[in-house]
């Protein structure tokens, strides 16, 4: 009760973190030699770049390759009183906030603000919260969030006296393509291939500005997709094992298909779970709420999809990444030694239990 957040150490906390990442990337690039241009871009054509710099000078620059990765930006929306990234340049946590949006940045955001002390009311559409998860796994997370006191539903209009606005659904491509024209997906984003290339021959694109699959872990390798292609090699992005997560408490993650796309798309499927309840690290650490399922198909057993809702998610889902990649069967993981008492076993023990052998657990099976 006698606890309480220091709001202007951790924001300073988190801008000398960013500092220090700036810091090492600029290094990075001195190190291999990259020539930095600041200032504002706009691609005149698949091998020119306009550049307008802050004392308002003029440079053209012209490559046999371009790759875009602008990222993207939150837009106001009307009546909007903050964009997403700006909670955090306010003075003192808002007493109460209205947050907009389905993804992982609108159920972070109310965790996050909900733990500082912030009334949060989370409101998303029809599509429910966080679709791109597994719904057992959503579940879990729903009913903790309302028991840390986040109100959820369903998008409303009304405005209500005294609340900060945030509003995660609107995402816009941060460039400029007004001189060329340019194919656009669904989403308003640059429409790429699987080698992040775009309508114009020579340019490529990667990250958020295809507003696709906006994770920094996924832009890190359609970066480096485009890099090798540009370059002059053969490579492409592989998008069946791409795990994602959201920073709530519990953690939630996933890679892989959901119980109900493997349903879809198999006649046979075999599912184990395994519920950090049962797990000793969990309970060292204080963290017993959530699970790990495993998704196989029933016939072979490769691993079709894994996904989690607990302590630490966003670092055990590597483990389930690499098993998809590599087709692993749940007896691949199971014979597998993992390290005790770690949060990792629950992943060894959810997949022991697909074929009812798990250790920790009564088995259905």
């Amino acid at each position: 009760k006698d606890l309480s957040v220091d709001f202007a150490r951790l924001i300073s906390r988190k801008d000398t973190i960013v500092r220090g990442l700036r810091s090492g990337i600029s290094m990075l690039l001195d190190a291999h030699g990259v020539e930095v241009t600041r200032g504002r871009g706009r691609v005149l054509s698949e091998n020119r770049v306009g550049i307008e710099k802050a004392d308002g000078a003029r440079e053209e620059l012209k490559a046999r390759k371009i790759i875009v990765a602008t990222g993207a930006r939150f837009e106001k929306k009307s009546g909007a009183s903050l964009r997403p990234d700006e909670i955090f340049a306010l003075k003192s946590p808002p007493v109460y906030v209205r947050i907009y949006g389905s993804d992982v940045i609108a159920a972070s955001l109310a965790t996050v603000l909900s733990r500082l002390g912030s009334k949060v009311l989370l409101l998303y559409g029809q599509e429910g919260l966080l679709p791109q998860f597994d719904s057992e796994t959503v579940g879990v997370l729903e009913r903790e969030m309302k028991k840390a006191g986040i109100e959820l539903g369903m998008v409303r209009e009304e405005e209500e006296e005294g609340a900060y606005v945030l509003d995660t659904r609107r995402h816009v491509a941060m460039a400029d393509f007004s001189e060329v024209e340019l194919e656009k997906n669904e989403k308003g984003g640059i429409l790429v291939n699987e080698r992040m290339e775009t309508s114009l021959k020579d340019l490529y694109a990667c990250g958020d500005v295809t507003m696709e699959h906006t994770f920094t872990h996924v832009a890190y390798m359609e970066g480096i997709v485009a890099a090798e292609n540009a370059m002059g090699l053969r490579t492409q992005m592989d998008y069946r094992a791409m795990p994602i997560f959201a920073h709530t408490l519990p953690e939630i993650a996933g890679v892989g298909l959901k119980e109900e796309e493997a349903r879809r798309s198999r006649k046979d499927i075999r599912i184990g779970r395994f519920y950090f309840a049962s797990s000793g690290a969990a309970m060292v650490l204080g963290r017993r709420t959530g699970l790990v399922k495993v998704i196989c198909d029933g016939r072979y057993g490769e691993i079709l999809g894994i996904h989690m809702v607990g302590p630490q998610s966003s670092n055990l889902i590597s483990e389930a990444a690499l098993a998809i990649r590599l087709e692993a069967t749940s007896e691949d993981i199971g014979q597998t030694l993992h390290c005790h008492p770690t949060l990792s076993e629950a992943v060894w023990e959810a997949s022991r239990d697909v074929q009812g052998k798990a250790v920790h657990s009564l088995s259905k099976r």
